[in-house]
């Protein structure tokens, strides 16, 4: 993919409606240089004189992986950026932005050298032989002033699509992890659909969902293309088919993973082309192991102060009727009340007063939210007070003193706040 079909590509993910976005991505990028000579087995298309072994193909290749992740407010269809502020109610979208193959690079020393990109897929599968241009090395064959100057290689990174997770998401009510496909070429993606808790502790909070990339690794695979311009001889099978001659110029693989080699020989020109002087001894397929790469993500959430609703009842009293009034606190905290009768009352409580012009009563803490909290009976008769509406407010103390408790009720208090739990706002 050139850099122009790239950037075209981000410009449509960004404008066209779907799951995932490049903008404000965050990224973790793993890098790591292995000390090894990889060696391959050589095994020649037109074959007429047996050659065949392993050969030098790579030294000491620096591998680079890179992830992205991007978080997008579903509300208002924009992207939220690392160390944002966001609200209760709002509604993340914590996306796994695709692979892409520019999401692997890596660079080759020695024996061959460049910097193509990779590949995702399963690297126990060889990749399509097709000699692509983004797997190119230098003709090392050309720089030594070597006969072998008509092969070109071609070397492969495939590296497997990690497992994936999203971890720390207290202070969000998360679904499922979901995928989707935008069809461009790369693998697939992932989401998980969020939404924001209520801060109810009085003071801004800090979130921090972590996605998780599972350890993963790679293989490396050799090919090569031979420009020279002729057909080799027919072939017989073992059972007495003829087969059609090789032709080239062409594309050539065995399919076999590049291994370290085992000889300690240097990849130097004077060990070009040779067959027997490298092996891979008892050395397993080269493996590139990618470790567990995490990226965090920072969100502030606001102190979501309660509120409350206060009403009386009934709402229209009459002369010589009780009145009750209550109040619901919507979040945490212990309602303080204020009722306030414009006539003459007698109430239930102390601290309900009346003075024969209006009657209010206070009263701070202590009350179970929702219920009847105080009861004042009206005698005023007076036709000019007749069907007064009553004046009911309420506001919210979100830390209220435990005056009504004594040491051991106070302890068992600060057990219940271990456990997320406070006896002061009647929870």
């Amino acid at each position: 993919m050139t850099v122009q079909k790239y950037f075209f590509v981000l410009l449509i993910l960004f404008v066209v409606v779907a799951p995932a976005s490049f903008c404000n991505a965050k990224s973790s990028i793993w890098s790591e240089t292995k000390i090894a000579n990889l060696i391959y087995f050589w095994n020649r298309a037109y074959n007429s004189n047996g050659i065949s072994g392993w050969s030098p193909a790579l030294q000491n290749p620096n591998i680079s992986v890179t992830y992205n992740v991007s978080v997008e407010n579903t509300d208002t269809n924009l992207i939220v950026s690392d160390s944002s502020f966001v609200t209760a109610g709002t509604h993340l979208r914590f996306i796994f932005i695709p692979h892409y193959y520019i999401d692997v690079y890596w660079y080759g020393t020695g024996y061959s050298s460049d910097s193509p990109y990779g590949k995702w897929g399963d690297p126990n599968i060889a990749p399509t032989l097709n000699c692509s241009a983004s797997d190119q090395m230098t003709n090392t064959g050309a720089q030594c002033g070597s006969p072998f100057d008509y092969f070109d290689p071609y070397i492969s990174l495939i590296v497997a699509v990690p497992a994936k997770d999203i971890t720390n998401l207290s202070g969000l009510n998360c679904g499922d992890l979901f995928s989707y496909n935008l069809g461009d070429g790369g693998t697939v993606g992932y989401y998980m659909d969020c939404t924001v808790n209520n801060n109810t502790t009085g003071s801004t909070i800090t979130l921090q969902p972590t996605f998780v990339f599972n350890t993963t690794y790679g293989e490396f695979y050799y090919a090569y293309f031979d420009r020279r311009n002729f057909c080799g001889p027919p072939c017989v099978s073992i059972f007495g088919v003829y087969c059609a001659p090789v032709c080239l110029p062409g594309c050539f693989s065995n399919a076999i993973p590049l291994r370290a080699d085992a000889t300690g020989q240097p990849f130097i020109c004077a060990n070009l082309g040779s067959y027997s002087l490298f092996s891979p001894g008892s050395n397993p397929t080269y493996i590139i192991t990618v470790p567990e790469q995490t990226i965090p993500y920072t969100l502030y959430v606001s102190a979501n102060l309660p509120t409350a609703t206060c009403k009386a009842t009934p709402s229209v009293p009459q002369a010589n009727q009780s009145v009750t009034w209550s109040a619901v606190v919507t979040g945490n905290g212990t309602p303080n009340y204020t009722y306030r009768w414009e006539g003459a009352c007698e109430g239930t409580y102390s601290n309900c007063t009346g003075n024969g012009t209006d009657c209010t009563c206070t009263k701070s803490g202590g009350y179970t939210n929702g219920s009847p909290q105080a009861t004042v009976h009206i005698t005023d008769s007076v036709g000019s007070q007749t069907n007064p509406d009553p004046v009911c407010t309420a506001t919210v103390n979100t830390n209220p003193p435990c005056t009504s408790m004594g040491p051991l009720a106070s302890l068992f208090n600060a057990i219940a706040k271990l456990f997320g739990k406070d006896l002061c706002y009647n929870k």
